[in-house]
């Protein structure tokens, strides 16, 4: 135990900036308001871990006067002025609560400050609280992976770059993705020796890289990626890495979807992103081949959006989604789900088990959507099919549309 007594603000100040504290609470002095009734006034606070505020620790704050609670988050930064300030002068008692003990602040009626220091006989405070809970990556945090390190998302030391934090959950969210479905792949693998992957539309591969290090080096499974984009320099440079770090199963191809070869079989198709209908000729591609499982996250669904509109100009009346559609902004997110829906109807009308998942948060990107299908293991259920047809039928039938994916696949207008 050890007492500070009679102490300056400052002094004060650097002592509580300086104790290791999670929670904390201060009180204050009863002031008169205008009714004339002393008000009771607290502020609580916690350290919190995050990257909001540009550092690794930011301060919520919770200040209760009587029975209403305000809310505030400060940074380190901004905290310490604001103790020194305003809150150290206007208190009257606190304390400061760590895993090894508390801190107790004391003001006697000179407004002189004493710290007093008590060890905890249990630990119940852990240490800082996380905003969120911390998540397990699958590609983890402080691991180094030289891809990443490359590809400028992560340092040498395994520091993820605060700027690529969102890039680095999206990976990682991805992988989720592919995780879950593991008990399929390794059946595939089981059937046929090996497991084929393409990744149309690559850019700069973040995706592909990660995939091949999850499956191939972590799972040790026997897969073949080849990565397929139209930027001849961005080829390049990944087949560079891809060599640099012994990723012989790893390629880069460039080319359109459209002219991919045929024999270049796969048993999963990856798509990020691809643009517009550029997503709907990757799906089709899929499904023609016979993939066994489609990733797709879908971007810029223009096209639906197009059609819609020029309904809306020839069919001003009766329009039971004219209060939606006739708003551009409306119309657009509008047709990008309506879009999506399509394409997951006309998958499930081809044998796949469909899912629409969300990507990632909505406050990390707006195209957020993953459409999973999984083909099924044999020709079963075929009155979902004819359901999941039907239902197409008359989605597309209501909005006047003529998706572009159905256009690419066997039998056309007949889905």
């Amino acid at each position: 135990m050890r007492t500070i007594s009679k102490t300056s603000i400052n002094v004060a100040l650097r002592n509580i900036m300086d104790f290791s504290w999670t929670e904390a609470v201060l009180s204050f002095k009863q002031n008169a308001c205008k009714s004339g009734k002393k008000e009771k006034r607290r502020v609580r606070f916690r350290r919190i871990s995050g990257e909001k505020y540009g550092s690794d620790l930011f301060i919520q704050a919770e200040e209760i006067i009587d029975k209403k609670a305000v809310h505030r988050n400060y940074s380190l930064h901004e905290f310490e002025k604001v103790l020194k300030a305003e809150l150290l002068p206007e208190c009257s008692a606190g304390e400061f609560f760590s895993a090894e003990g508390t801190m107790s602040l004391k003001k006697n009626k000179r407004d002189e400050i004493s710290l007093l220091y008590s060890k905890n006989s249990v630990n119940t405070k852990t240490g800082c609280t996380t905003h969120d809970k911390m998540k397990k990556y699958l590609l983890p945090e402080n691991e180094v992976a030289p891809f990443l390190v490359d590809l400028g998302i992560m340092t040498k030391e395994g520091t993820i770059i605060k700027s690529k934090n969102n890039k680095f959950r999206q990976i990682n969210r991805f992988l989720e993705f592919i995780n879950d479905i593991l008990p399929q792949i390794k059946k595939i693998i089981k059937k046929k020796g090996k497991f084929f992957i393409a990744d149309f539309g690559c850019g700069k591969s973040y995706l592909t890289f990660a995939i091949y290090h999850f499956l191939k080096i972590k799972e040790n499974l026997p897969v073949e990626i080849t990565g397929l984009d139209l930027k001849k320099e961005i080829i390049q440079e990944c087949n560079s890495l891809a060599e640099k770090y012994g990723y012989t199963s790893l390629k880069f191809q460039w080319g359109d979807i459209e002219n991919f070869s045929q024999n270049n079989y796969f048993d999963m198709m990856i798509t990020l992103h691809a643009c517009d209908t550029a997503t709907d000729a990757a799906l089709a591609k899929a499904v023609i081949g016979g993939t066994e499982i489609i990733l797709s996250v879908p971007c810029c669904q223009h096209e639906l959006n197009a059609q819609i509109e020029k309904n809306i100009r020839s069919n001003q009346e009766g329009d039971i989604l004219q209060p939606v559609l006739k708003y551009g902004i409306l119309r657009e997110r509008a047709a990008a789900i309506f879009t999506d829906a399509l394409r997951a109807s006309l998958l499930a009308a081809n044998g796949y088990n469909v899912q629409v998942l969300e990507f990632i948060d909505m406050q990390h990107t707006p195209k957020n959507i993953l459409i999973r299908a999984v083909k099924k293991s044999r020709i079963e259920d075929n009155e979902k099919q004819l359901a999941a047809k039907e239902e197409y039928r008359k989605m597309k039938m209501f909005l006047g549309a003529e998706p572009f994916l159905e256009k690419l696949l066997p039998g056309g207008r007949e889905q």
